[in-house]
């Protein structure tokens, strides 16, 4: 019996036919002993579900592998399926146009194992683009956020509400976390302000500064769709957290926040309707 702690590998999927084949086969270059695989095809309309059975059935021997594929829900609802049908004691969230490499997972149990104060480690990635190629050696550099604050406590709080760059697949999290901070509210059009806000308030955080996968930009990105959606789902996480957040100082800082997001929301939603008038 492996006496090591299951490891779940989570992806949500969505069209990234391009992309998938290569962000599962990264899975097969860990050598930790004891993972699983989950895989939520969040309704793509694309070839990714003939991708992603062919790769399972070349690779099904190598690893424990739940697939479902339905009609589309979102990013959120997808999130808290793959979640609920957890088995590990930790996650791995691999995002299906990502990479992992330099074989980190065991060394990343390792350290949640011996954090017990902790329940999120968070690490970087490398930047490549839609073919493959190195574009930068950091996602938090790329979304020009200075890494050094997630050495502290108060400054994960701090960059939680200031802005993330939080990319790739470099979240590892002890199932836990979620009976303490909740599931992903399911109106959310995307999920990781709110997660990491409530994570960083519970001071469960702590970073590894270590390159644990690629993070692939590309025309698809959910983070690079400039719409009032998003700014409408980041500005709804503040509202939710807002009393999460330890201390007035905090909630002071997301005040303003709020206020910023607010105008760009404004002005996005203009944009919107004016070209939608036009």
């Amino acid at each position: 019996m492996n006496k090591l702690p299951l490891v779940s590998i989570l992806t949500a999927l969505y069209n990234h036919e391009g992309y998938v084949k290569e962000s599962l086969d990264s899975i097969l270059q860990e050598e930790y002993s004891n993972l699983e695989l989950i895989i939520v095809n969040d309704g793509s309309t694309d070839n990714s579900e003939e991708v992603v059975k062919k790769w399972i059935e070349e690779n099904s021997h190598l690893i424990k592998v739940i697939y479902i594929c339905r009609p589309n829900k979102g990013i959120c609802a997808t999130a808290n399926e793959l979640i609920n049908r957890a088995n590990g004691k930790y996650i791995v969230w691999l995002p299906s146009d990502d990479i992992l490499i330099n074989n980190t997972i065991k060394d990343r149990v390792s350290i949640l194992e011996n954090s017990p104060d902790k329940l999120v480690l968070l690490s970087d990635a490398a930047v490549i683009n839609s073919k493959g190629e190195k574009v930068g050696d950091s996602s938090m550099e790329h979304h020009q956020v200075n890494k050094d604050n997630y050495h502290t406590v108060d400054g994960i709080i701090k960059q939680t509400i200031q802005g993330l760059g939080i990319s790739g697949a470099t979240l590892f999290v002890n199932k836990e976390i979620y009976n303490l901070v909740g599931l992903y509210p399911e109106n959310l059009a995307a999920e990781d302000w709110y997660f990491f806000q409530r994570a960083a308030s519970k001071e469960k955080i702590l970073f590894w500064d270590k390159t644990v996968s690629l993070y692939r930009i590309h025309d698809k990105n959910t983070s690079h769709a400039l719409n009032y959606k998003i700014f409408s789902s980041i500005i709804a996480s503040f509202v939710k957290n807002y009393f999460q957040f330890p201390n007035w100082y905090y909630r002071y800082l997301a005040t303003v926040q709020i206020v910023k997001l607010s105008l760009i929301y404004m002005k996005v939603r203009a944009k919107v309707l004016i070209h939608e008038l036009s």
